[in-house]
C-alpha cells in the first residue's frame, strides 16, 4: 500500500544536514540550484521574497483572498516550500536528464517507478520523490507534484515520452 508522508522528507533533510554539516537550504543551493543554473529558485522567507517572486494566496471561505504568510513556515523545509520559476524548472529537468546532478545510475533509479499506487492517473506510480505515470507499459509522464497552502506545484507538463492512453 502506498502512503505519501512529508515526514520522510523532513528526515531526509536532517540526514543531509548531519552528513554535510550544511543547512538543507545551503546544500540544495550549492548542489542543485547552482549547477542547474536555477538563479530564481530558493528557500526564501515568505515575508522577504526577492523582487521577482510571486506571493502565494489562499482563498477564504467567503471568496476573498489572503497571502499565505501565516499558513506556512517563514522559511520552508525539506518537505516543501521552495520558490522556483518555470524556466528554472526547465533548467532543473535538463540538467537532471543530462546526468549533471546525479550519475546516470542514480538518475535512472530516481526516475524509475518504485511503487505502483492505487491512485487515479496521473498518480499511478511513485519514484524517488517523482510521480511517474505509465500507459501501456510505457512511461508517459514524469513530474513533481506537491501542495502547500497557496503554493501548489503540479508540473504535469514535464512529459518525457508522449504516448496515447
Amino acid at each position: 500500500m502506498f502512503s505519501y508522508n512529508d515526514g520522510g522528507y523532513v528526515l531526509l533533510g536532517l540526514i543531509i544536514e548531519y552528513i554535510t554539516g550544511l543547512s538543507f537550504s545551503t546544500y540544495i543551493a550549492q548542489n542543485v540550484f547552482k549547477p542547474a543554473g536555477m538563479e530564481d529558485s530558493g528557500y526564501f522567507a515568505t515575508d522577504q521574497l526577492p523582487q521577482r517572486t510571486a506571493y502565494a494566496y489562499i482563498k477564504n471561505t467567503d471568496g476573498t483572498w489572503r497571502t499565505n504568510f501565516f499558513a506556512v513556515p517563514i522559511v520552508s523545509a525539506p518537505d516543501g516550500g521552495v520558490y522556483t520559476t518555470a524556466p528554472d524548472m526547465a533548467r532543473f529537468w535538463k540538467t537532471l536528464i543530462e546526468n549533471k546532478l546525479l550519475s546516470a545510475g542514480l538518475t535512472h533509479q530516481l526516475l524509475t517507478t518504485q511503487i505502483a499506487t492505487s491512485w487515479n492517473p496521473p498518480y499511478t506510480g511513485y519514484g524517488c520523490g517523482i510521480w511517474i505515470e505509465r500507459c501501456q507499459d510505457t512511461v508517459s509522464k514524469i513530474f513533481p507534484g506537491g501542495f502547500g497552502s497557496g503554493c501548489p506545484l503540479f508540473a504535469r507538463r514535464f512529459i518525457l515520452k508522449k504516448t496515447l492512453c
